[in-house]
């Protein structure tokens, strides 16, 4: 596949040399782009922009059944562009819950997850929270933290294609291994500060597989636990990053009248 991919792109690179030829070029991109352009902006956008409005309203209820459809536009998004079915890729959004007068650094809690559902099942008490402060690889990276056996800088995506095989990953959810094995996960972020461009991470949006390297050649950040500059540097050539980023950030900002 990646030498196919490298011979289209030569191809192409042969023919913007040509007059016709540029304009082929021009006509195939357009037409790729089709399917991605369509569901970012009828799909995700106006979705994002009905859950803004439900939130701004404070309906609970309409907000809940907008923040499902932000996630199954969202999966909708990474599966067409990896050619994977609807169940094969699951996205959610978490946002962080923290009780006032207290000390501890919070809880991470599910706000939605896309359709169709899999199998998890919401825990005890019908919740799906979970504490900062034990450590979970997955926020302890995002934020900048100690997961009790490593301690992370802070990393602007977490990737990995095999959790199975990671050393040190460490997840408060004793069962994950029954629903992911792949994972892409992005800050929600709240730029708090114009001018010193302090972002305040509010939330998670998470994209999770139970296949392995679901996500394609993605760095895998456990390997470069002391090198994030590097490991930014090397996602900024995957177009699957740029796209979940896009989605985060964009979701950011109909978040920011809330996180104020």
């Amino acid at each position: 596949m990646v030498e196919e991919v490298k011979q289209i792109v030569w191809l192409a690179r042969l023919l913007r040399k040509f007059p016709k030829g540029k304009k082929l070029v021009s006509s195939v991109k357009r037409r790729a782009s089709l399917d991605l352009a369509q569901v970012l902006h009828n799909d995700v956008i106006h979705r994002m922009r009905q859950l803004s409005a439900s939130m701004a309203e404070n309906n609970l209820e309409v907000g809940s059944e907008r923040a499902i459809e932000v996630c199954t536009a969202c999966s909708k998004i990474m599966t067409n562009l990896l050619e994977l079915s609807p169940h094969e890729v699951h996205c959610c959004m978490k946002v962080f819950t923290r009780e006032q007068g207290t000390t501890s650094s919070g809880k991470v809690a599910t706000l939605a997850r896309s359709e169709p559902y899999d199998n998890r099942l919401v825990e005890a008490n019908n919740t799906d929270e979970h504490p900062v402060d034990d450590g979970n690889t997955v926020w302890c990276a995002l934020l900048g933290k100690s997961d009790g056996k490593h301690t992370w800088p802070r990393f602007k995506c977490f990737s990995c294609g095999d959790l199975y095989n990671a050393k040190g990953f460490v997840c408060s959810r004793d069962d994950w291994r029954d629903h992911y094995r792949s994972t892409l996960v992005f800050p929600i972020c709240h730029m708090s500060n114009s001018r010193t461009r302090f972002c305040e991470i509010k939330g998670f949006l998470a994209f999770d597989s139970s296949d392995k390297n679901a996500f394609g050649k993605l760095p895998n950040i456990f390997d470069y636990k002391e090198e994030p500059n590097k490991y930014h540097s090397d996602l900024s050539k995957k177009t699957l990053f740029h796209i979940g980023a896009l989605l985060a950030d964009t979701l950011s900002v109909f978040f920011e009248p809330e996180c104020d």
